[in-house]
């Protein structure tokens, strides 16, 4: 598999970020869950968290309440409104395929118009020696020929979880969904171990000052030995 058929995937699924559809009720997190000790959002808000677990992968998320998990479906829905055709059907392939599809796809719940924050961790097989910066300079690129007024606002910069190499990158760019333009903005980080690429990617409304939000929940992945 190309780095740029993986990165090909990602655009799509940064695609499907902006606002979260408003629901009345969370769905629940997921069936593998254990909960952690509460925490504070930016707002100073406590709220429960709970930990999704991926023992066979060695990853796992903290989930604050307030999120919903958003299904294949969902999800499948949201990237044919704002992907073009071309990254919709390299989804659609890898799908097929059970690889690089996302492990876990968040929305915050919201009734503001212009609000919301989605957040995907994704896995995906990569060559053996390829490296979290090589990925996000391939996906640099993609984004760049593939979104709308893609533009870097933080340069990449290192990061390392529990051991693990990775990268993370600050972009906006402006999505067309439902007759509307919506300029967003994200964060991306980047792992790579053992030939398998990690990517958390948070996507909010630019306006609806998220960031620090967003740079919390991405907080929430961490790496430990995966257990067969």
């Amino acid at each position: 598999m190309s780095l740029r058929v993986f990165v090909a995937l990602l655009v799509g699924l940064a695609a499907c970020g902006g606002a979260a559809t408003p629901v009345a009720t969370p769905a629940p997190v997921a069936s593998n869950t254990t909960p952690a000790p509460s925490s504070t959002a930016p707002d100073a808000t406590p709220s429960t968290v709970s930990v999704v677990r991926f023992d066979d992968l060695g990853v796992s998320f903290a989930v604050p309440s307030g999120f919903r998990v958003q299904g294949d479906d969902d999800l499948a829905a949201r990237i044919r409104a704002s992907a073009n055709p071309r990254l919709t059907a390299a989804l659609e392939k890898r799908a097929a395929q059970k690889k690089g599809i996302p492990l876990l796809s968040l929305a915050k719940e919201t009734t503001e118009r212009g609000d919301g924050l989605s957040v995907t961790i994704s896995v995906a097989v990569v060559p053996q020696d390829a490296t979290a910066a090589e990925v996000l300079a391939q996906q640099k690129v993609v984004m760049g020929e593939n979104l709308d007024t893609f533009a870097v606002t933080e340069d990449a910069k290192e990061r390392t979880t529990d051991g693990v190499s990775g990268t993370e990158l600050t972009v906006k760019y402006v999505l067309h969904a439902g007759g509307e333009a919506h300029r967003t903005a994200s964060f991306l980080r980047i792992y790579v171990r053992g030939g398998l690429a990690y990517v958390a990617v948070a996507v909010w409304p630019e306006s609806a000052g998220r960031a620090e939000e967003a740079r919390l929940m991405l907080d929430g992945l961490h790496f430990y030995p995966p257990q067969p």
